[in-house]
């Protein structure tokens, strides 16, 4: 064989071998992106059940958001915390919305629960006091666009506190 033809089939060994390593560097930059999008992933959902076991061991927390009366100062402080770290929790996951690492059907949930936080005039006024100055700009701004959007119903944590109580669709239909 000469010498030309050992670098031409040299030459084509090397585009294979190439092709090869861009095709698997590809498949491992997918499997990475799938695996960070995952483990972001599982934080947010961590956060959230996190948010929930607070709420189970901590039912005084739903009581002050629906509370009409004023607040003490240990009831003021404890709501205040846990709306700051869920308001974080739900900043985290809109940062995460904005990169892509979490995709829209994840972050219409993260919605929901940021829209039944500011569902109560408290939670209102503790952004306007407190919130709204511990946060990034962006999200500030964000959220202050969901807040003009929707009113404080001061419906959903209300029926928390008394859902077993109330009749089914169902049952009223059949009591009719």
């Amino acid at each position: 064989m000469d010498r030309s033809k050992l670098a031409d089939l040299s030459e084509i060994v090397s585009s294979i071998a190439i092709v090869v390593t861009l095709i698997y560097l590809v498949v491992e930059i997918r499997q990475n992106t799938n695996a960070l999008n995952s483990q972001s992933r599982q934080a947010v959902m961590e956060a959230a059940t996190n948010e929930l076991y607070a709420l189970i061991e901590n039912p005084d927390l739903v009581i002050s958001m629906i509370k009409t009366e004023p607040l003490t100062s240990e009831e003021q402080i404890r709501l205040d915390n846990y709306y700051s770290a869920t308001v974080r929790n739900r900043e985290f996951s809109w940062l995460q919305f904005q990169d892509g690492t979490i995709d829209d059907l994840q972050w219409e949930t993260e919605f929901s629960v940021l829209s039944s936080i500011f569902d109560t005039s408290r939670s209102r006024d503790w952004w306007d006091k407190i919130g709204r100055h511990v946060f990034g700009p962006q999200f500030v701004s964000y959220v202050d666009e969901i807040l003009e959007q929707q009113e404080p119903t001061d419906k959903i944590w209300q029926s928390s506190e008394n859902w077993a109580s109330r009749k089914s669709n169902a049952e009223m239909d059949t009591s009719e």
